[in-house]
C-alpha cells in the first residue's frame, strides 16, 4: 500500500501573503490539490493525510470530503509535529513494514508523475529515496566564527520532496525521537543509522517560498499537464 502525508501546516510568513501559500489559486486551483492531484493519479488506492493548522482544519477539512483518499489531521507548532502528528493515523490502516509513506511539502505543488514512480521503486527496493537537483550557482559555507570558505558544488545536493520511506523506518523514527528542530525528515531517518538513497527531482519542483517563486509558478500553473504514465506501471503497487 502507498500512503501520503502532505504538510499543508505551514504560515508561509516569508512570501507574505495573507493567507498561506499552500491555499493560494494558481490558475484557479489552490496550490495543495496539485500535489493531491498528482498522488491520485498515480494510485486511485493511495491513502492520503493533509495536515492542516488549527485555523484553517474546519475550512480546509469540509473542502477536500471530495477525496475519498484524503483524511486531515491537525498540525503542530513545528513541522516535525505536523508530521508526526500523521504517521500516528498511519496506525488505523494497519500499514505494513514495508508499505511505502511519502512525505512532502504542499508548497511543491508540480509533482510529476514518473517521480512519484522512480521515488516508490528505489523505497521498495532500498528502503527510502529522496529526490535532488544540484546547484548552478557557486557555494559557500558560513563558519560559526562569522567567516565562510569555498565549497565545492559538486559535493552539494538540493534536497526535494516527497521524501519517501517504508513504514516500519517512519513509525519507528517518529515515535521514539522529540526532534522538533529538524525541517528534513531523511535527517530523522538518518540519524536513526539508515542511509539515505537519492534520485534526480527535477527543478520544477520547487517550492514556493518567496513572491519571485509564486510569480513562477503561476506561469508553470497555466500550462502544466502531468507527465504521460503508462497505467501498467500503476499496477504494479
Amino acid at each position: 500500500m502507498l500512503f501520503a502525508i502532505i504538510v499543508a501546516a505551514g504560515k508561509g510568513s516569508r512570501l507574505g501573503t495573507e493567507i498561506p501559500k499552500q491555499f493560494l489559486l494558481l490558475n484557479n486551483k489552490p496550490v495543495l490539490e496539485y500535489s493531491i492531484d498528482s498522488f491520485i493519479a498515480f494510485d486511485q488506492e493511495i491513502k492520503i493525510i493533509v495536515i492542516l493548522a488549527d485555523e484553517y482544519y474546519n475550512a480546509w477539512s469540509k473542502y477536500l470530503i471530495k477525496y475519498k483518499q484524503v483524511i486531515c489531521a491537525l498540525g503542530g507548532s513545528e513541522r516535525y509535529i505536523s508530521v508526526q502528528n500523521g504517521v500516528k493515523l498511519l496506525h488505523s490502516y494497519d500499514a505494513n513494514a514495508d508499505d511505502v509513506v511519502m512525505i512532502h511539502d504542499a508548497a511543491r505543488p508540480f509533482l510529476e508523475l514518473g517521480l512519484i514512480f522512480n521515488l516508490y521503486q528505489e523505497s521498495k527496493k532500498k528502503g527510502n529515496a529522496s529526490p535532488f537537483t544540484v546547484p548552478k550557482s557557486s557555494v559557500r559555507q558560513l563558519k560559526i566564527d562569522g567567516g565562510n570558505k569555498h565549497i565545492n558544488r559538486n559535493e552539494i545536493v538540493i534536497v526535494q520532496t516527497p521524501q519517501c520511506f517504508q513504514y516500519q523506518f517512519v513509525q519507528s523514527a517518529y515515535t521514539s525521537n522529540t526532534e522538533i528542530e529538524l525541517t528534513d525528515d531523511a535527517a530523522l531517518i538518518e540519524k536513526q543509522g539508515i542511509e539515505i538513497n537519492l534520485i534526480p527531482g527535477n527543478e520544477q519542483l520547487f517550492k514556493i517560498t518567496t513572491k519571485l517563486d509564486l510569480q513562477l509558478a503561476e506561469i508553470i500553473a497555466k500550462q502544466w499537464k502531468n507527465s504521460k504514465f503508462e497505467e501498467n506501471n500503476c499496477n504494479q503497487l
